[in-house]
């Protein structure tokens, strides 16, 4: 999840959009895992997993 918000705060600072706040991008995650069934942990660290998915990179989306 860590890799996921750097990634997506850089795509917006390129952009020079202003990201969502972390529990909102948070939610919004959740709700897409949701979706397409991937479950999400919350370890004794106190990180977040994503569990049986692995983020192999970061693919930019552009909205016209």
């Amino acid at each position: 999840m860590k890799t996921l918000m750097q990634g997506y705060r850089a795509w917006c600072a390129k952009r020079g959009l202003l990201p969502l706040a972390l529990s909102d991008f948070l939610d919004e995650i959740e709700k897409i895992c949701g979706q397409i069934g991937v479950e999400i942990k919350v370890g004794s660290d106190k990180r977040v997993y994503c569990l049986g998915v692995k983020l192999e990179s970061t693919v930019a989306v552009t909205t016209h």
